[in-house]
């Protein structure tokens, strides 16, 4: 006499369902997890270049300025149909060149606002996102022969990481000691 196959009960489908769905969630969590941390190493490199950017940038527009002055940050609004209560930012670091253009920069929560005017007229405006609370604090340096303009900044880390500390100087080498403060 011949058997027929045997075929699978219901409770060997069952428990092969639930291993192939708890291998399933396994590799669901873990791919997840990945692309989390695939998204904060690509958001912390974005905010290290934007730094980099803004660093050759400052020190690009220090070296070719005739007079830097620090001043409130009321002297040049970020947007002038804003209702953003602008005496809770520090500072602003002008800087005039021969040409005529002058150069703001302006702390934000999160950056730095670059702006340039001509004749009173916008030219051009950057944005500098590093994407967490910072604070910039400048001065100038007048004791050398050559004026040498200092930006401490200091960005807030959030909850894992520390606050990250940097110093930015640069000379105004078209400068005839007329620095302001």
């Amino acid at each position: 006499m011949k058997r027929s196959p045997r075929g699978f009960t219901l409770i060997e489908m069952l428990l092969a369902m639930v291993l192939f769905s708890t291998v399933l969630t396994v590799v669901a969590v873990a791919l997840g997890g990945l692309a989390r941390a695939d998204r904060k190493s690509r958001d912390r490199i974005d905010r290290q270049r934007s730094l980099q950017r803004f660093v050759v940038r400052l020190r690009r527009d220090i070296h070719e300025a005739s007079s830097a002055t620090i001043s409130p940050v009321e002297a040049i609004p970020l947007d002038a149909n804003a209702d953003e209560d602008l005496s809770t930012r520090k500072q602003t670091f002008t800087l005039a060149r021969d040409d005529g253009r002058t150069i703001h920069f302006q702390p934000t929560d999160d950056g730095i606002v670059r702006t340039v005017m001509a004749d009173d007229t916008l030219q051009h405006r950057e944005f500098y996102s590093w994407g967490s609370q910072s604070v910039a604090a400048w001065s100038m340096d007048t004791t050398q022969e050559l004026p040498m303009a200092i930006l401490a900044l200091s960005i807030d880390g959030g909850a894992e990481r520390a606050a990250e500390q940097h110093v930015v100087q640069a000379t105004l080498l078209n400068s005839q000691s007329n620095t302001e403060e």
